[in-house]
């Protein structure tokens, strides 16, 4: 059915980012459940046995999510690991910086005719779940 056929995903956070890799891990025969803080607290996922953690790109590197994962020996994955996973060898352009990366995606996107995915509204999990969307995916 998929790549993730069989496996188990804990994603934390429930932003656009959460809500794409969820959709993403249970189209290609996954399951994957959403844990958020409660009270502003992180509160582990009740289940013990994961396959991987997604955890959203704005959450610190410093938070106990990642503890939890290190402690428990869960390997752990960003909305981006997934929608890369998913894109089958379709090229990808990365953009990274400061300013006016939005605006260099898009650009890029339009020459190349692809579609500007990322941390611009549309997540690169969803993009990549349409492979006739697209022929290149661009991030």
């Amino acid at each position: 059915m998929g790549i993730f056929d069989g496996k188990t995903y804990f994603i934390y956070g429930d932003g656009v980012s959460g809500r794409a890799a969820r959709r993403a891990v249970k189209r290609n025969g996954g399951k994957a459940r959403i844990c958020s803080d409660e009270n502003g607290r992180f509160v582990p996922p009740t289940d013990k046995h994961y396959d991987g953690g997604i955890i959203s790109p704005g959450v610190r590197p410093v938070h106990d999510v990642y503890a939890y994962c290190a402690q428990n020996g869960i390997r752990t994955l960003s909305e981006v690991d997934i929608g890369f996973a998913l894109a089958n060898g379709r090229d990808i352009v990365g953009v990274t910086g400061t300013n006016g990366k939005t605006t260099v995606t898009r650009l890029i996107a339009a020459m190349l005719g692809g579609v500007a995915c990322g941390n611009i509204g549309y997540p690169i999990s969803d993009a990549a779940c349409k492979p006739n969307e697209i022929g290149r995916a661009h991030v």
